[in-house]
């Protein structure tokens, strides 16, 4: 599986250097993308700054590219959240599972403007102390579990986010995780078209067609250059 490979290299490079670590290649490449002025050039409404990058400006960056002080990760969950709020109230959810959660900016980006009550990180074992390490520089509380640890939320107003994640795992995995999906009143799933021989647009596509949910989207984004599937309302 890739990700052992990555996950062991990311973990090493972290305990070298935890302040620097985002500077790594494969760091880098695997939780922060390398080139900020894709999103630069791209940015919804050309000319207008979101309401939303104030609030969230990057301070701890562990040595992340940035663009006018705001990394890749940080642009990338402004628009995933203006995409959701087409669909449902993200400030009204009250439990956030980021499934691969990165080293945790997104779930930064949550609490800063949302104070989300109760966020959960569900990550491969070696990687929890990267975004705890992450999120406690911020003062930022979660939980930290496993894909075989998640269980039904405790609250109704619920999001399963998974960026990247979800489309990387081996298909055994997947179909774990994906049997708990029914029970979260949101879903928001960003995927690649196809990722080690797994053709993720028919994936998600079947995944779609077997939600219980009234809204179910798939979309195409232009300046991610990759597909949402966003459900809601169970």
């Amino acid at each position: 599986m890739i990700w052992n490979k990555f996950s062991k290299e990311i973990r090493e490079y972290f305990e070298l250097n935890p302040e620097k670590f985002l500077h790594g290649d494969t760091a880098r490449k695997t939780y922060d993308g390398t080139v900020v002025r894709v999103y630069r050039q791209n940015w919804p409404n050309k000319g207008e700054k979101d309401p939303y990058m104030d609030l969230v400006k990057d301070e701890h960056t562990f040595g992340a590219a940035t663009y006018r002080g705001f990394t890749q990760a940080t642009l990338r969950s402004i628009i995933y959240i203006r995409q959701m709020e087409k669909y449902f109230d993200p400030s009204k959810i009250e439990y956030l599972l980021d499934f691969g959660p990165g080293y945790g900016n997104n779930a930064r980006v949550w609490h800063t403007l949302f104070k989300t009550p109760n966020i959960i990180m569900c990550d491969l074992p070696e990687l929890h102390p990267v975004s705890k390490y992450y999120l406690d520089e911020h003062d930022i509380e979660a939980e930290w579990i496993h894909s075989e640890e998640i269980e039904k939320p405790p609250v109704k107003e619920s999001l399963f986010f998974a960026s990247h994640s979800l489309n990387e795992c081996p298909l055994d995995v997947r179909e774990a995780v994906c049997s708990w999906l029914p029970t979260f009143e949101h879903i928001y799933i960003v995927y690649n078209g196809e990722f080690f021989g797994v053709d993720n647009i028919e994936y998600f596509e079947t995944l779609a067609k077997n939600l219980p949910h009234k809204t179910v989207d798939i979309t195409f984004n232009e300046v991610t250059a990759k597909w949402s599937l966003i459900a809601t309302g169970l």
